[in-house]
């Protein structure tokens, strides 16, 4: 199954003080067209406090609506506007054939646990 989410294009952590700091960027992003970095501490978000769930507050938002951060990056206060840019998600879903033969259960046993023991073939 497919879907198209909203994405900053960066991650956010808290440091050792609890403050707001970009973790990653992703290169192809517009928040790294616009010179958002890792490291660089949020201050502020839309002229206010960053959402308490970030997840949540994406998740309401389209495709090309303007984010302004208020950060510092070595001593230095930054404003950049970042536009929120979408992702498209694959997941998969696995389910058991009742009707495998032995082999698949091996295999399935395999890659579930991580490890296979050779299989045997009877040749007659």
């Amino acid at each position: 199954m497919e879907r198209r989410r909203p994405s900053l294009g960066f991650s956010l952590g808290r440091d050792a003080a609890g403050a707001l700091v970009v973790r990653t960027v992703d290169a192809d992003s517009q928040a790294a067209q616009v010179g958002l970095r890792s490291g660089d501490a949020i201050l502020s978000w839309n002229r206010g406090e960053p959402p308490r769930d970030l997840d949540q507050w994406l998740n309401a938002q389209k495709k090309g609506t303007t984010v302004h951060l208020g950060i510092r990056r070595d001593e230095q206060s930054l404003s950049l506007d970042i536009k929120i840019g979408e992702v498209l998600e694959s997941s998969y879903v696995i389910v058991e054939n009742a009707g495998a033969g032995e082999k698949a259960r091996h295999i399935r046993e395999g890659l579930l646990r991580g490890t296979t023991q050779p299989v045997t073939a009877f040749v007659r």
